[in-house]
């Protein structure tokens, strides 16, 4: 209550406002702040991995977390149709 007697309404009205333009930006910030850590840690684990002697290839898929897996081919069984298809007429 003390609060709310010492400040006037428009600075009531200013703080709001602030806040609403300066909350999003603060989190844009954190995420780009975010965002440059984790390109940092993975240059840091690549030119580790470079200085190991592991190659470029292999060593980015390392840093970036990639790992390219081939796909499962997957067994394809053809069964017989029940019911006999006629060819379409056209």
């Amino acid at each position: 209550m003390l609060l709310k007697l010492w400040r006037a309404p428009t600075e009531q009205r200013f703080l709001e406002l602030a806040y609403s333009i300066f909350a999003p930006t603060a989190a844009l910030l954190w995420i780009i702040y975010a965002a440059l850590r984790e390109g940092f840690a993975a240059h840091c684990k690549y030119e580790n991995l470079r200085s190991r002697g592991i190659p470029h290839d292999r060593a980015l898929k390392e840093a970036l977390g990639v790992h390219a897996r081939r796909p499962r081919m997957r067994k394809i069984t053809c069964t017989r149709l029940r019911y006999p298809v006629s060819a379409p007429c056209w």
